[in-house]
Formats: C-alpha cells, sequence, structure tokens
C-alpha cells in the first residue's frame, strides 16, 4: 500500500518528483485493476501531468473518489444505469478540499447501487471470491491494492468501515457533518457521512488534518487511555475469531498500561440499533423520489422492494424512531465521561465468500446513527488469514483526538502481531 505521510515527506524533501507515486500507483492499477475492478473510471496520465504543477502538503498523493461524489472531469453515475454518463458541472466539496490540498485524482470507484444494496463487481484484494465490503467497494480496494494514497467515500450504515475492515486498511468515519456532503448523492440526509480510507492511521490522520485544516492533539501514551471494551449487542454478534483478535488487543493495551473495562451498551442504544433501518428506509425513500417515480423499471428490484415498503411508513412513526435517536445520542454523551474511546468489532468477521453481499453493517449503524467518529484499525488475521478489524469510537465532535487515540491502538497492535 501507499502510505501518505511517506508520499508528503519524500516530495517536500525533494527526494522524489510528484509524478513518482502517481507511476507507482498507476502500475498496481495496470497490474490488479483487471481482477480487482475497483474503478468505474480512471486516468492517471492526466493526474500525473496535474501532479507537476499542484501545490499544497498533498501534493503528488494519488487518490480516488467513490462514484457518489461529483467530479468534474470524470462522470457520476452512483452506481446506476439512470445516470450512465452523467458529467456534473462542478465538483463535490470534499473532492474541492483534497485537490485544493495538492492531492491528484485518479479516479472514480465503484459502489453500491445509490450506496445500498445491490453489490458492485469489485473484488477483495486479499482473496477475488471474497466481497471487499460496500457500499464504498473500490475506495476500500484500491487503497488495498495501492491504486491510490487515500480515497473518499461515504457512510450510512457501515459502508466505509466494513469494507476497511474486510481489505484490511485504515478508514474514518468523523463526526457527521464534519466533512462537507455538498455534491454528494443522498441517501438518508441525517446519517450521511463523508469518510475518508487510507493505509494507517497515520496517513488517515495526515489526510484528514490537513483537508480539514485542523490539528490533531499529537502522540497518545496508552498509560493515559480509559477503554470501554464492547464485543457484542443485541443485533450485533461477532464471530469466535474476531473475539478472540478483540481479546488479543484488550490484552496488548491492558500491557502497554491502558485502563481497560468490558462495557454493556445501556437499553436505549440496542433500542436505537434495532431503529436506524426505518430511519434510513424514510429518508431514502424522499431522496430517491425522483428516481422512484421517473426511473423506477432500472431500479434493482431490492432497491425497488425497499423503498416500496418504506413509502408506507408514517411521519409519527419516523419521528418516534428520531426522538429514540436523539435519547440515545444523550446517553452515549455520558459513557465517554467514564471512557476516552469504546473499541468493538468492525464487522461480525472476515470478508465472507461471495460478490453478491457486501455483508452485515450490524457493528457500524449504530455508531452512524449517533453521529460519533469512528476509526478502523486493521493489524489483524482472523483463523482464515484475511484481515479482521476493531473500531475505535469516540465522543461526538472528539475527531481531533480519537484519531490518535486509534493510532496508538495501531502501534499497540503492530508490536503484537
Amino acid at each position: 500500500m501507499l502510505s501518505a505521510v511517506q508520499i508528503a515527506a519524500d516530495i517536500a524533501a525533494g527526494r522524489i518528483a510528484p509524478e513518482h507515486f502517481i507511476k507507482e500507483a498507476y502500475k498496481a492499477y495496470a497490474e490488479l485493476e483487471p481482477q480487482v475492478q475497483a474503478f468505474v473510471e480512471a486516468d492517471f496520465e492526466t493526474a500525473r501531468i496535474a501532479s507537476l504543477t499542484a501545490s499544497g502538503p498533498l501534493r503528488g498523493l494519488p487518490f480516488a473518489a467513490k462514484d457518489n461524489f461529483d467530479t468534474t472531469d470524470f462522470s457520476t453515475a452512483c452506481g446506476s444505469s439512470i445516470y450512465q454518463g452523467h458529467r456534473p458541472t462542478q465538483d463535490a466539496a470534499s473532492v474541492t478540499l483534497a485537490r485544493n490540498a495538492g492531492a491528484n485524482l485518479v479516479g472514480k470507484t465503484t459502489l453500491a447501487e445509490f450506496a445500498l444494496f445491490k453489490a458492485s463487481a469489485t473484488r477483495n484484494p486479499h482473496d477475488l471470491t471474497r466481497t471487499p465490503g460496500g457500499s464504498s467497494s473500490g475506495s476500500a480496494a484500491a487503497v488495498a491494492a495501492g491504486m491510490a494514497a487515500f480515497a473518499l467515500g461515504t457512510q450510512t450504515a457501515g459502508s466505509v468501515i466494513r469494507p476497511a475492515a474486510f481489505c484490511g486498511v485504515a478508514a474514518y468515519k468523523p463526526s457527521y457533518d464534519l466533512l462537507p456532503m455538498s455534491g454528494v448523492k443522498l441517501l438518508a440526509p441525517s446519517l450521511d457521512t463523508v469518510g475518508l480510507f487510507a493505509a494507517t492511521v497515520s496517513d488517515l490522520t495526515f489526510v484528514a488534518s490537513t483537508i480539514l485544516g485542523r490539528s490533531p492533539i499529537g502522540e497518545v501514551d496508552p498509560r493515559a487511555l480509559r477503554l470501554g471494551i464492547c464485543s457484542g449487542w443485541q443485533g450485533a454478534v461477532a464471530s469466535s475469531g474476531c473475539i478472540e483478535a478483540l481479546g488479543s488487543v484488550t490484552t496488548s493495551m491492558k500491557l502497554a498500561g491502558a485502563h481497560v473495562a468490558r462495557l454493556e451498551l445501556p437499553d436505549i442504544l440496542q433500542q436505537a440499533h434495532q431503529l436506524h433501518e426505518a430511519i434510513m428506509g424514510y429518508e431514502a425513500v424522499r431522496a430517491l423520489a425522483e428516481e422512484r417515480e421517473f426511473h423506477g423499471s432500472k431500479l434493482s428490484d431490492r432497491l425497488a422492494a425497499f423503498l416500496d415498503e418504506n413509502a408506507a411508513q408514517s411521519d409519527e412513526n419516523y419521528g418516534a424512531s428520531l426522538a429514540v435517536a436523539v435519547a440515545a445520542r444523550e446517553a452515549v454523551a455520558e459513557l465517554f465521561s467514564a471512557f476516552d474511546a469504546i473499541i468493538t468489532p468492525s464487522a461480525p468477521g472476515e470478508a465472507p465468500i461471495g460478490l453478491e453481499s457486501t455483508g452485515s453493517s450490524e457493528f457500524n449503524r449504530l455508531w452512524t446513527l449517533l453521529h460519533l467518529p469512528v476509526v478502523n484499525v486493521s493489524g489483524m488475521k482472523g483463523a482464515e488469514g484475511l484481515p479482521l478489524g476493531i473500531q475505535v469510537v469516540g465522543a461526538h465532535g472528539d475527531d481531533d483526538r480519537i484519531l490518535p487515540i486509534a493510532a496508538s491502538v495501531e502501534r499497540v497492535i503492530l508490536n503484537s502481531y
């Protein structure tokens, strides 16, 4: 994988020309893309030429954007034939922020249809018979395969953290609305969140802080951390291998001096977990009203059925679900008075065999609903030799702190495995 931190350091020091890493990404693309199929569209040569005159801390970094982000130099189809060939007139705000920092867009990555159910053709770089996860399938796979130093994705349930876990890369779902959604196709506006993929948490921190113009607090001493370890809850059940890996991380963090305690989620959080889909469904009916009304025959059967089912949901039911979500956000804020971070599995286990499904978001949707910042930390493997991820969850708005905390956990994992 390509390290954003190392690339930036090499270019800043004049050791390597900015175009070098665009060429390296293209080599990986030429070799692996026919099998992995991470991209809808790519143009490495234009990115290489742009890197020669680019300026900024991210100059020379090849990056990719999920194909629900508007881009002026690539079409934006959102994983649907409805928008085939659609060329936006301006970039999504997050794409603009990355470009303004000097990064070079090499292409658009695959996604499930409208970031929901129907999987793309993308394969997991670690095992081509398995899903890379979704809906940000191509973004995770592109970073894992070395075709991009970082990539943009979106999460409405588990579409950033889960594919990162399956593909063995780091990922960051910020606090809700921290990265701008302007210019991104909406699915469920109260849930949709722009996220990032990179090789390591350090790379994520560098890219995110540069794009946002923020300064994380720096390295965190594990001995100063109070960690709540949660292996699952009602509706979120991890495999035995995942539980074992989480236990190993717990032991390693204890040995590093962290204060670790088992955490059982309060009932209101478990109730909120069950209501995520109802909220998403109600909002998706409205966000995709145009497509459903005028292009319904081009929707997949599963998406059409999901929208039909949720079209019958009452305003009162939606309002009641939102009220539970608000109460759950208040309850989780209290938890963070006792913990600096909560650690759980990122997914139930290793990437499942097959490409028809992108896997389960059961370990992700609650944190998305609660608007919390989440970081996937990779570095572990399961019984079948494939990546496993754990997610480090922080308090709402505590993004500048949760990234260094996740980096501390990552260092402990890498020293233990």
